[in-house]
């Protein structure tokens, strides 16, 4: 889902939102934030009293959100994910399967990720799906749109993974598209998971 309009992606994205759940009055978590495609459309969006929180490995990316967003709505935090990669970020010490959110437990009514997945090995993605249901509160919602090939093991592994066996939304002779959310189940024992 990179590239695009950056306004209209972002647009586009927060119907998806709204579809899933998503309430003014909702704390959201983005996780793989970028430069703030979903965090600008959310500022007019989420109430003042709501809390966003984006992270990203990207540090310029970070330093505009902060630089640009954040002064005008201080209810919006970005935090730069300085994680290992052996080719982009060799200096660091924490790999992302690795990677504990800076956030509490149960911190979150929406979780989501739409240009992540593709980014991540499946041991780290699995990891950020753990840490995704620490950190959103009992009856939250999870959202995540991973681009997998759809005949890979990893792929099959990562829908098990999920305990998701959503639908494609939309398909290429070489990749499909799943949009997955999930609710956490009262118990906290896990996600509930639907797709569209």
């Amino acid at each position: 889902m990179g590239g695009g309009d950056f306004k209209a992606v972002g647009e586009e994205f927060l119907g998806h939102f709204q579809d899933a759940g998503l309430r003014p009055g909702a704390d959201v978590l983005d996780m793989g934030c970028g430069v703030g495609r979903i965090a600008v459309p959310l500022t007019s969006f989420l109430d003042q009293e709501s809390r966003y929180e984006g992270f990203d490995v990207e540090p310029r990316a970070i330093a505009w959100c902060a630089q640009n967003v954040a002064p005008l709505h201080p209810n919006f935090g970005f935090t730069y994910a300085n994680l290992f990669n052996r080719r982009y970020n060799p200096e660091a010490d924490t790999k992302a399967c690795e990677y504990r959110f800076p956030y509490a437990d149960d911190s979150f009514d929406f979780v989501l990720a739409t240009s992540l997945c593709t980014h991540l090995l499946p041991v780290d993605m699995e990891h950020y799906l753990a840490e995704a249901k620490r950190v959103v509160r009992s009856g939250g919602t999870l959202y995540a749109m991973p681009m997998i090939q759809s005949d890979s093991a990893a792929a099959r592994k990562y829908l098990l993974t999920a305990s998701a066996r959503p639908k494609p939304a939309a398909a290429s002779a070489s990749h499909s598209t799943y949009a997955m959310a999930g609710r956490t189940r009262p118990d906290g024992t896990g996600l509930n998971f639907f797709s569209g």
